[in-house]
């Protein structure tokens, strides 16, 4: 691992716990097992080491995105991914929890961007309703909402995205019409 690459990684798992105010240049070196010095030497300043894990986010979020396409079902195919993907996950929660500043806004608008279509693709097999593509992101837009609201360290294990991805697709067939049901 390049030094360049163990400060992303560190700070990336930095903004993953605690998002922005995680950042900080001694916590960030001290972690890394190098000076403050060197950190301003590499990144000259806080803004720009935060526009590089923004950046790797987005990286990640493409690796998430394609092997989103290979899945069949949400349970367990997606939750697999998901799992292996827990700190983008915890990630992606901070830009949410702090989509008021522009950067994570932006940050979090095109992730989703990216992330998205594939699994509304998931979504529309597992769940077997005809709906339009307007439905579904309308749908996709209040779980996900709900979703990062109750998701913490703690509760990303596969039983509770088990029983989660369950409770929501029972909620949402209930509420569709018979002939929305794909048969």
């Amino acid at each position: 691992m390049t030094p360049d690459t163990r400060w992303v990684q560190t700070g990336y798992e930095l903004f993953a716990a605690d998002g922005p105010r995680g950042i900080k240049v001694e916590l960030v070196s001290k972690k890394v097992g190098v000076s403050k010095s060197s950190f301003y030497h590499n990144f000259k300043n806080p803004e720009n080491f935060i526009d590089l894990i923004l950046i790797e986010h987005i990286e990640r979020v493409r690796t998430i995105s394609v092997k989103e396409k290979n899945c069949n079902r949400i349970d367990p195919d997606l939750i697999s991914i998901l799992l292996a993907h827990k700190t983008d996950l915890l990630f992606h929660r901070q830009l949410r929890i702090h989509r008021h500043e522009e950067r994570y806004a932006r940050c979090m608008n095109r992730a989703d961007s990216i992330v998205t279509p594939g699994f509304i693709s998931v979504w529309r097999r597992d769940l077997r309703l005809s709906l339009p593509e307007k439905e579904w992101n309308r749908l996709l837009d209040l779980a996900i909402e709900n979703f990062y609201m109750q998701l913490t360290d703690s509760t990303l294990t596969f039983a509770w995205l088990s029983e989660y991805f369950s409770s929501l697709r029972k909620t949402l067939v209930s509420l569709a019409s018979p002939e929305l049901l794909v048969r």
